[in-house]
């Protein structure tokens, strides 16, 4: 008993009432179990949930940009066969022409190739927009 009136001297000095302290002490130690026991497995479990949503959220944009590279190349590689294809045309038709064909008749031989570009392009288009919903 002379120890809890000595600690309550030494509170008294330092400006501490030593009831109030002892009672926050308690009440602190009470949330303390509450919150250990009930509060932070349910935060914990809220917070790996969400780093699961988070990693799979970056895996899905990280395959979408490997897809999208993909997609590209492969459009690269059809635009560069179409341009050789094109050249070997133009090439061939220059060598059975050796007088410049009219204006009419150029209009006529680029429509093929315009088309060819056309559907190429929207082919592109559909390729770009399946492996971005894809992604998605």
């Amino acid at each position: 008993m002379a120890h809890m009136f000595m600690l309550a001297d030494i509170l008294d000095g330092f400006g501490i009432n030593a009831v109030a302290f002892l009672s926050q002490l308690f009440s602190f130690g009470v949330i303390f179990v509450v919150l250990w026991r009930w509060g932070f497995p349910t935060i914990i479990k809220t917070l790996e949930k969400r780093q699961a949503l988070i990693r799979e959220g970056v895996e899905n944009a990280e395959r979408a940009r490997r897809e999208l590279e993909e997609a590209t190349q492969r459009a690269e590689e059809v635009l560069r066969e179409a341009r050789r294809q094109s050249q070997d045309i133009i090439l061939r038709q220059q060598g059975l022409q050796s007088v410049k064909p009219s204006a009419f008749k150029r209009r006529r031989m680029l429509a093929p190739r315009r088309s060819r570009s056309n559907k190429l392009h929207a082919f592109n288009k559909r390729l770009l927009a399946r492996v971005l919903n894809s992604s998605a």
